[in-house]
């Protein structure tokens, strides 16, 4: 069974006054709780300060500027609990997007008795791979497995592949093996590339121990019952909205989960009518009136398993096991999901003696050095050597290619050979920057580079088939004779190669109009879909997309009212990229420039489009500063569109509130010198006021 991401509702961040070293979080619950409470700075990550709680929770910059809150200092993508995207020297006040929870599928049958997973086929460094693998506890939603000494991991990633490394978790070289699967457990022997794999059952897993559930919008409340023999069932527990955990593990073979919704009104179908009851009893008829007949609607009052409470009493919604009552429950917008959670007893094997692992690290690194390591297997080669060298010093091409693309690659025909050799390298990371480097060089680009990218659309690796579509969509024209291989990708079981396969058509020429527009229709399709986070990629892929993505403009303004603020926001910041249809809602957003949470994309849209801008103009003269600060946030994104706002700009390098006049400067950051050239005697002004702020002195 298909199971959506679980929404959270967003948090509300608070700086504690006077200090400026302490904040408060609250609002995260279920399994996120440990993320409320006081945040105190710790250190330094990324060039900005990071905030650690007692429970080990962390508020950290990442490299984009970005603010998040997580579980682990440093983590990207699923394991980020909370982020807001204003790109300020400490973490901002108000409300922050939570992120969903992802959920793995559920299989409604007997449940899986295979825990334990036996792994043979690594050598030599990778040894340490070989042996039993036991359910170690529960990552990203689903079980992960590790051997012996806990060095090695098996784990799902993504919903969409298993993987083998030794650390959970982890992209690029790290990963050992890896296989396409959207399995509950890890595949068997022949799916893997190195690893032979074997799934076997413990001695004692014919059962699991129940722990608890999770429930999400459910339109009631859902019955749990278990059995041991498929027969004789028992009831655990009553599962309404959010966790539910036992007071002790129960043991189990059989799992049932019966919806129970909450009815409005319900119709007697039973032929002769049904008596009232003083109890949720069938003997204890109440005869001085009679109950409804065939065909009558009768009020809920509550509902109680099998039986309703109504004005005048009991009434039992089946009789002898055949149906008495229709029920008519409340419209339900979103699907809902009810999670069952166990754990499955390990027993733990050495499959064999392993000998002991060879160099360390500082005798690994002479024998590079020197050209003298020597593999068995030579494919072993590009992947073993740069595992060792990010153990004994970074790479530096990380670094600098990092300070390439925040120049958007000016620079890059520099180190040209060095971004060539990156792109067949063995580390995820490093190929996916040296791919988006070549993409600057756009039409200009050597052609063997261009097939250097064009293979990765084949790659074993989600990530890097996406960054080959993008770059691809960047480049343009030339790569038009690849538009077939990017149109394979709307096929792909990998969300966002699919979305950045069906955003690069639009740019690969008139021959591959009629492809972009089929996936055009397709992303359109994705708006509508239960996962948000598919209707938010669609929104930015058909933004991107030009005159095409324009044709669905009035779809993505559909969403302006979805349930889910982050969609509502990507609904936003797509019009304002589909030109003149995207105008024509424009209406829609003046309100939002009210809206705390939507005011910083409706200026960013409006801004980009050039329309209703007295309206943001009014909004950048707010009493409150920090209203001018988000809106002066949001046109620091624009690039020059801002400048036609540049009066409503001057008056805010003014303001008596520093935030204000920083954001100001990051506006004029992004103008051309002519038009800075305008605020020439303010900024002077700034630079040369020994008491002003040392940051607004910088900027200035």
């Amino acid at each position: 069974w298909r199971v959506p991401k679980q929404p959270h509702p967003d948090v509300e961040v608070i700086m504690m006054k006077p200090s400026t070293d302490t904040f408060a979080i609250s609002g995260f619950n279920w399994v996120r709780s440990p993320g409320n409470g006081l945040y105190k700075e710790e250190g330094i990550h990324n060039g900005q300060p990071y905030y650690v709680n007692k429970e080990g929770v962390f508020i950290y910059a990442q490299r984009s500027g970005m603010w998040v809150v997580a579980p682990v200092l440093g983590v990207i993508g699923d394991l980020v609990w909370a982020q807001h995207p204003n790109p300020l020297s400490r973490p901002p006040d108000g409300n922050w997007q939570v992120l969903p929870i992802p959920c793995s599928d559920i299989q409604v049958l007997r449940p899986q008795t295979n825990n334990l997973a036996i792994v043979s086929g690594f050598e030599w460094l990778r040894s340490g791979g070989n042996g039993t693998y036991a359910a170690g506890g529960e990552w990203a939603g689903t079980h992960y497995f590790c051997n012996e000494d806990r060095t090695v991991f098996i784990y799902r990633w993504n919903e969409q592949r298993w993987r083998i490394s030794p650390v959970l978790g982890i992209t690029g070289s790290h990963v050992i093996d890896e296989v396409a699967s959207n399995d509950i457990v890890p595949p068997t022997t022949t799916s893997w590339k190195r690893a032979m794999l074997t799934v076997r059952p413990a001695l004692n897993g014919e059962t699991i121990a129940l722990v608890g559930a999770r429930a999400s919008r459910l339109p009631g409340k859902a019955r749990l019952t278990c059995s041991l023999d498929g027969e004789t069932w028992e009831e655990v527990a009553v599962v309404q909205e959010g966790q539910l955990e036992l007071r002790e593990p129960f043991p189990a073979r059989y799992v049932r989960v019966a919806l129970e919704r909450a009815l409005n009104f319900v119709r007697c179908i039973h032929e002769l009518g049904v008596a009232y009851r003083r109890t949720p009893d069938l003997e204890d008829r109440i005869e001085d009136y009679p109950g409804p007949g065939p065909g009558h609607r009768v009020p809920v009052q509550m509902r109680q398993g099998d039986w309703i409470k109504a004005e005048k009493g009991w009434l039992p919604l089946h009789i002898d096991g055949a149906r008495a009552f229709e029920g008519i429950a409340e419209a339900k917008e979103e699907p809902w999901s009810c999670i069952v959670i166990g754990h499955r007893s390990d027993e733990v094997r050495k499959a064999s003696a392993l000998s002991a692992l060879g160099l360390d690290a500082g005798e690994f690194e002479s024998l590079v050095e020197s050209d003298l390591a020597i593999f068995s297997e030579p494919d072993d080669a590009p992947i073993v050597i740069p595992m060792y060298q990010r153990r004994i010093s970074p790479d530096p091409r990380e670094r600098t290619f990092k300070l390439l693309l925040d120049r958007a690659g000016r620079g890059a025909s520099k180190v040209i050979q060095a971004i060539r050799e990156a792109v067949k390298d063995s580390d995820g990371n490093i190929v996916r920057m040296a791919v988006e480097l070549l993409s600057c060089f756009g039409p200009k680009l050597y052609p063997p580079d261009l097939e250097d990218i064009s293979s990765l659309l084949s790659s074993s690796d989600g990530y890097l088939r996406e960054a080959a579509a993008k770059a691809l969509g960047r480049i343009g024209l030339p790569g038009a004779c690849y538009a077939k291989d990017v149109y394979n990708l709307l096929e792909d079981y990998d969300m966002g190669a699919q979305v950045a396969g069906a955003a690069a058509l639009a740019h690969l020429g008139n021959g591959a109009k009629d492809m972009a527009r089929e996936a055009a229709s397709r992303l359109a399709g994705f708006l509508h879909d239960p996962d948000r986070e598919k209707r938010i990629r669609a929104c930015k892929a058909l933004s991107e997309m030009g005159s095409i993505g324009e044709l669905h403009a009035n779809e993505v303004a559909v969403l302006l009212d979805d349930v889910m603020l982050s969609v509502r926001r990507a609904a936003i910041l797509a019009l304002g990229g589909l030109g003149a249809s995207g105008a024509h809602h424009a209406g829609k957003l003046v309100p939002l420039l009210k809206d705390p949470h939507l005011r910083s994309a409706a200026v960013q849209t409006l801004v980009q489009l050039g329309i209703c801008l007295d309206d943001v103009q009014d909004q950048m003269r707010h009493e409150a500063w920090y209203v001018k600060r988000d809106i002066l946030l949001a046109m620091s994104r624009c690039g020059t569109e801002s400048v036609a706002l540049s009066e409503a700009i001057m008056e805010c390098l003014k303001d008596h509130h520093r935030d204000v006049r920083l954001a100001a400067l990051s506006v004029l950051a992004a103008w051309p010198m002519e038009s800075v050239a305008l605020a020439e005697r303010v900024l002077r002004a700034m630079l040369e006021n020994l008491s002003e702020d040392l940051d607004i002195r910088a900027g200035a």
